[in-house]
């Protein structure tokens, strides 16, 4: 996020960093993000690089730092693709009376509906809970609360699926929700903590019709 960001201001001509100041970003960048894994408080793709901008004496007007964010999300998009037999299993999860919601750890929460908009699925989702929006990050039970309470349903009524172990897994885990976890190519030696293992998204039908 950081570079880019500062690149993409950079070529507007607004500002000129030295190698220096990018390390000095960089490494602020990091502390930053350290610090949002530590204490599950998320801090927003502005307030970040606000702050990394601040500490090197440079202060920007909102709107320069927004339309950098938004003109590097923008470019990512392209590159998103949805995986295989998701749209049709949403639609059948749908049908089929389950409740749906995303919780996301992202910190430009536009993003997230970008992309569910580019696919045309959010229209599945009862709820999308991002950590930009709400202030709080997997794994940390704050953010799966809201969710929770937002969709009114207890953890045991629960199933929780994603890729990423540490924070999507353990997390959902905490909460006594019950776990898909999408291991698609990762190492599987935790498999055994992860109430299923699926490798395509489709395969939670198996298991739901069971």
């Amino acid at each position: 996020l950081i570079e880019d960001s500062l690149d993409i201001i950079e070529k507007s001509g607004i500002i000129k960093l030295s190698k220096e100041e990018f390390v000095m970003a960089r490494n602020f960048y990091l502390e930053l993000r350290e610090k949002a894994r530590e204490t599950g408080k998320e801090i927003t793709a502005f307030n970040t690089v606000d702050s990394v901008l601040t500490n090197l004496g440079i202060k920007l007007k909102k709107e320069v730092i927004n339309n950098a964010i938004e003109q590097l999300y923008r470019e990512c998009l392209p590159t998103i693709r949805l995986g295989n037999g998701v749209k049709e299993t949403l639609n059948k999860l749908v049908k089929d009376g389950y409740i749906l919601g995303i919780i996301s750890n992202a910190h430009y929460s536009p993003f997230i509906f970008w992309v569910l908009d580019k696919f045309e699925i959010k229209k599945y989702f009862s709820d999308v809970i991002v950590s930009a929006a709400v202030g709080e990050r997997k794994p940390f039970a704050e953010i799966f609360n809201i969710a929770l309470n937002r969709l009114n349903i207890k953890p045991e009524e629960a199933f929780f699926v994603g890729d990423y172990y540490p924070y999507d897994i353990v997390g959902a885990k905490n909460m006594g929700m019950k776990t898909f976890w999408l291991n698609q190519g990762q190492k599987d030696e935790k498999r055994e903590h992860a109430d299923f293992v699926i490798s395509e998204i489709n395969e939670i039908l198996n298991y739901l019709n069971d």
